[in-house]
């Protein structure tokens, strides 16, 4: 549970004095502007035998509540430890986050076949979490969980990396240790090419068009990373919805906002069983968002199936789709 700057973690395994932890974060921070906006776990989707594995390790998202009109807004995203009650970082971002999704814990001891899935890029990277911000921006950052840092505080800055395209190389490895030394983390955006000056640019994955709509009235409302397809799935208030092929980042298809209205707040997986056709499925909630809560709103369900002509075994986690050939919607 969260308002203002104070985080509460109970614990439901006990009926009485339930309260595992509590945490000021303005004070932590030691910035009174400070505010939680966001918490979830921190999990390791691409551990099949234990994805759980830091129960007690929380993402926090903290905003700032109030900007001067000239400034940009920004935001705290941070590592908690609920268990031994400990701020473990605490990254500065030069823009307004609004949530946050944990792709990959570690790469302690993990098999090469399973980081292949990763883009050659965040195959450096220990700890990547994803955020998705005001604005439309979605970047993945590194936690650096490799790192032993003796001060978390002041928060730490960000620095941001390029993407390559085509034949271009960068040395994301020499990149990230020139960060450490400058007491920095690495963030990689995503899709920095949808963002102009005042502009958001909703991207199509073929020659159509982007449809452009105004930058201060965009924002990400879902992130979802889904392992079986390797796919990342990201929202947005106005209707669409992305999804990002995580080996090559990029755009597989995006979701048609002819007639809708309300944004998709969650997206779910479900595999058939031996499907010879290597068919699967993605459900999207639609309803309103935190930010956005009708009283009386309602809520719709949607289902795309998504075709692929792979369905490779992957060492140390499970069956995984590829080489995406097609999705279309089938419940609406």
């Amino acid at each position: 549970m969260f308002k203002g700057p104070w985080l509460t973690v109970t614990s439901l395994l006990h009926k009485e004095n339930n309260t595992m932890s509590r945490a000021n974060f303005a004070e932590l921070l030691e910035d009174s502007t400070l505010h939680v906006q966001f918490v979830t776990e921190l999990k390791d989707h691409l551990s099949s035998t234990d994805p759980e594995r830091n129960p007690y390790l929380l993402i926090v998202v903290l905003s700032r509540k109030s900007v001067p009109a000239a400034q940009v807004p920004t935001s705290v995203v941070c590592l908690y430890d609920a268990r031994i009650k400990k701020l473990v970082r605490a990254i500065d971002c030069p823009f307004a986050v609004r949530l946050a999704e944990t792709l990959i814990v570690s790469d302690s001891g993990r098999a090469k076949s399973l980081l292949a899935c990763l883009h050659e890029q965040l195959e450096s990277f220990c700890g990547i979490i994803v955020v998705g911000c005001e604005g439309g921006l979605v970047s993945f950052v590194d936690l650096c969980l490799d790192q032993e840092f003796k001060d978390v505080i002041p928060a730490r800055k960000l620095t941001f990396a390029a993407r390559t395209t085509g034949t271009h190389s960068y040395d994301m490895e020499a990149k990230r240790r020139n960060a450490v030394v400058h007491e920095q983390h690495v963030s990689l955006p995503l899709n920095a090419e949808c963002q102009t000056k005042h502009y958001f640019h909703y991207r199509s994955g073929g020659d159509e068009k982007s449809e452009t709509r105004p930058i201060g009235r965009t924002f990400v409302t879902c992130i979802k990373y889904i392992p079986q397809i390797n796919a990342l799935c990201i929202a947005y208030n106005f209707g669409g919805y992305h999804v990002y092929d995580l080996k090559t980042l990029e755009l597989l298809f995006r979701g048609d906002t002819n007639q809708v209205e309300t944004a998709v707040v969650n997206f779910s997986f479900q595999e058939p069983e031996e499907d010879p056709k290597n068919h699967c499925y993605l459900w999207m909630t639609r309803g309103s968002t935190v930010q956005q809560y009708i009283e009386d709103g309602v809520a719709s369900v949607h289902l795309n199936v998504m075709t692929f002509k792979n369905k490779d075994w992957v060492e140390d986690f499970g069956y995984q789709y590829s080489n995406f050939s097609g999705s279309s919607c089938i419940f609406d």
